[in-house]
């Protein structure tokens, strides 16, 4: 198991939630050291679509959606604030920033983890992002155990 592995395991409970809860959007994962460092590689999975056209039912502004636009400017305000994303209260949002909720942001076995859902409303985001955050958390520990197997199994050898 790998870091990798541990990422997408968070993508796919995020997808198995927005289906069962019928919400088409977009997950990301991203994970940097404590401080947020220089170690990007984030992950991006499509759930059904990136986007929603114009919809006169939701007014006639309306223009669309970019799911993914919108998932990564909760990613980038919590880099920005180290906060769940739309909780800052203490700023209004940057340009580029939207201020919704669905990002969540925890530190998990010495890893900032950065992952933030959006195509359906803020609380369903939320609940979606959730579950990629438990299944990140169960996931990283099931590699670390594994890793401590194999620790002591190579000691064994080696004695």
């Amino acid at each position: 198991m790998c870091l990798n592995c541990v990422e997408k395991d968070a993508l796919a409970a995020m997808k198995l939630n927005a289906q069962a809860l019928g919400v088409q959007g977009v997950a990301v994962v991203l994970t940097t050291d404590k401080k947020g460092g220089s170690r990007w590689d984030p992950l991006m999975e499509v759930v059904g679509r990136f986007h929603r056209e114009a919809d006169e039912s939701k007014g006639v502004d309306d223009t669309g959606a970019s799911y993914a636009a919108v998932a990564w400017s909760k990613v980038a305000e919590m880099l920005d604030t180290g906060r769940n994303s739309g909780t800052t209260g203490r700023r209004k949002p940057k340009k580029g920033e939207f201020g919704y909720r669905g990002g969540l942001v925890e530190v998990v076995r010495g890893l900032k983890v950065y992952i933030a859902f959006s195509g359906g409303t803020e609380d369903q985001d939320v609940e979606i992002a959730k579950a990629g955050m438990v299944a990140f958390k169960k996931s990283a520990d099931k590699l670390i155990e594994e890793r401590m197997v194999q620790e002591a199994i190579l000691e064994i050898i080696l004695s």
